[in-house]
This record gives C-alpha cells, sequence and structure tokens, in this order.
C-alpha cells in the first residue's frame, strides 16, 4: 500500500508556498515547501559557464519532517530555513 498523506493546511509563510500533510496510520507531519532563494544549495547559473553543483534544483520541494507539531516547528528551522516566527505560524495552522 502507498504512503497516505492528507493535507491538513496550505499557505504562504514568509514569501514561500507551504503545505503540510498528516500520515494517516502513525500520524507523523510533513511539511512541503519550495527552497528560499538565497539558499546555498540552489542550484543557480554561472556567468554562462554552466551551473554549480547542488544538491537539489531550486524548483524542487524541501520535505521537513517532524513526528509532533513540537518537532515539526524545529525542524522547519533547522531544515526548512524559517525563522522562528515562520515555524511558529505554520505549526499553529496544524490542529
Amino acid at each position: 500500500m502507498a504512503d497516505k498523506w492528507n493535507g491538513i493546511w496550505s499557505g504562504t509563510v514568509e514569501g514561500r508556498p507551504v503545505i503540510v500533510e498528516k500520515y494517516d496510520e502513525s500520524g507523523d507531519l510533513r511539511a512541503r515547501t519550495a527552497p528560499k532563494e538565497d539558499d546555498p544549495r540552489t542550484l543557480r547559473q554561472q556567468g554562462g559557464s554552466g551551473a554549480s553543483l547542488a544538491s537539489f534544483w531550486k524548483e524542487d520541494p524541501i520535505k521537513v519532517d517532524g513526528p509532533t507539531k513540537a518537532d515539526l516547528g524545529i525542524n522547519l528551522i533547522g531544515d526548512g530555513g524559517f525563522t522562528p516566527d515562520g515555524a511558529a505560524e505554520i505549526v499553529s495552522h496544524i490542529p
């Protein structure tokens, strides 16, 4: 059986789209968002000579997991690049 993630909130926080999902069986949480424009891992063109290596493409979403709301909030800051206020705003929408 495939993973069953259900969307529980979507919106824009700090200029980035965010979708929060909850896993059916375990209740774990996941947020998907776009990388920050100034994220050093974002692939950028370098003077027409090609692109730098990066761990993900700019258009690929970042997935941030957390078994609880508190864990997700912490991971949104550390792994997602949100400010503490931005992470708190996202977590506040989780029932």
